[in-house]
């Protein structure tokens, strides 16, 4: 039998935002307190900074209870496992020393939705890592034995910080059971966006429309997957961008569908012109409520006979599929991350984020990531 030796780890640096638009203060926690024995601890490599995050950081989430320390895209090494017998979603046994990602919400398990339903992501009593759960904004993550959904993996870090990410375009692909030879449009090049379209391409689509202002992330979009690119710097008016869209899909009809990753209502008209008569307009981008916009039922929905679906989240089992996308290697899904931000780097970067700045350290930015291998403070 595998033995799981105890870590002599005693002490913990949580990189903890004590207010919306405050700041990043490292605190140091006693990792042997109430709980902690019988935690299962991951020593963190890497946390994904997330469009999720920046509105948090903005105090646009709701039900956040400040100080939180965030993170919710984290992979990292086993470094403490209480008793014997820990094993990961799959059934492989995990020990001190294998690399872990980490599935960041936690359902109940008792209530309609995780029971008759079989939908614990839909659970009205989620728990997340990094918003009510302490996150991966620290130096180890901390978990419950027996809650805790961990995914092995060989990968390096670099890759299989992507999962969560990732997760998030395969649900996508899966919700709108993307067919051979559809036409997407993404609207959005972002790592979301950008993620979906290369899921749009792995799951057989043969046009894939991407629209944004930033070059660099359109250049991305291509490397990914992206037919065909719209740069709204350089079609400023909605209207061209329309007709450009209808003159390039089969039968100038339009997308088969069309998901938005922006996040920002101001897009939601022009995607919604996008989709041809009896498409679908896929909403994955308002994480966060960032207003509303007036709306006519009758002339973009019911004449056309367009539908809305929102996608929301993930299951366990788009971790599994993510991760055996990023081991198959054939997607250079890496190049999305533009950034690996130092934690005394924290505070200047998510400032930066939250006030729509989209180039740091001279370069344009698409995924930053907290890299927590060297130890520095706030």
């Amino acid at each position: 039998m595998m033995e799981n030796k105890k870590s002599d780890i005693k002490e913990n640096i949580a990189y903890q935002l004590v207010e919306p638009k405050g700041s990043f203060i490292p605190v140091q926690q006693d990792l042997t307190e109430e709980g902690g024995a019988g935690s299962v601890i991951i020593r963190q490599e890497l946390a994904g900074i997330c469009g999720t995050d920046v509105h948090t950081y903005k105090g646009k989430i709701a039900g956040i209870n400040y100080p939180v320390i965030l993170g919710h895209e984290n992979v990292g090494m086993v470094e403490s496992v209480p008793g014997e017998g820990l094993k990961d979603f799959l059934g492989q046994e995990v020990k001190k020393g294998d690399r872990v990602v980490v599935y960041p919400v936690v359902a109940c398990g008792r209530c309609y939705y995780c029971g008759f339903l079989r939908r614990p992501d839909l659970c009205p009593n989620l728990a997340s890592y990094g918003f009510s759960i302490p996150g991966g904004f620290s130096t180890f993550l901390r978990g419950k034995k027996g809650e805790l959904i961990l995914f092995k993996t060989n990968l390096g870090p670099e890759d299989a910080v992507l999962t969560e990410p990732l997760a998030v375009g395969v649900n996508a692909v899966e919700v709108a059971n993307i067919n051979l030879g559809d036409t997407v449009i993404i609207q959005g090049a972002g790592a979301i966006g950008l993620l979906v379209a290369a899921c749009t391409k792995l799951r057989g689509a043969s046009q894939i429309i991407v629209i944004d202002k930033l070059s660099g992330r359109l250049q991305l979009a291509q490397l990914l997957g992206a037919t065909h690119t719209i740069n709204i710097q350089e079609i400023p008016r909605v209207e061209e961008r329309v007709s450009y869209v209808f003159s390039v899909t089969p039968g100038h009809a339009g997308a088969d569908k069309v998901f938005e990753c922006v996040g920002h209502p101001s897009v939601f008209h022009e995607g919604l012109s996008y989709v041809r008569k009896g498409g679908t307009y896929y909403e994955l981008g308002h994480a966060a409520d960032v207003g509303t916009i007036q709306f006519n039922p009758h002339s973009l929905l019911w004449r056309r006979c367009v539908s809305i679906v929102p996608v929301v989240g993930y299951r366990p089992e788009h971790f599994v599929r993510a991760l055996r996308i990023l081991r198959d290697g054939k997607v250079p899904f890496r190049k999305i991350i533009t950034h690996f931000v130092a934690p005394a780097e924290l505070n200047d970067i998510m400032k930066q984020f939250a006030e729509g700045y989209h180039e740091v350290d001279g370069r344009e930015a698409c995924k930053a990531v907290l890299d927590l291998r060297s130890g520095e403070d706030v």
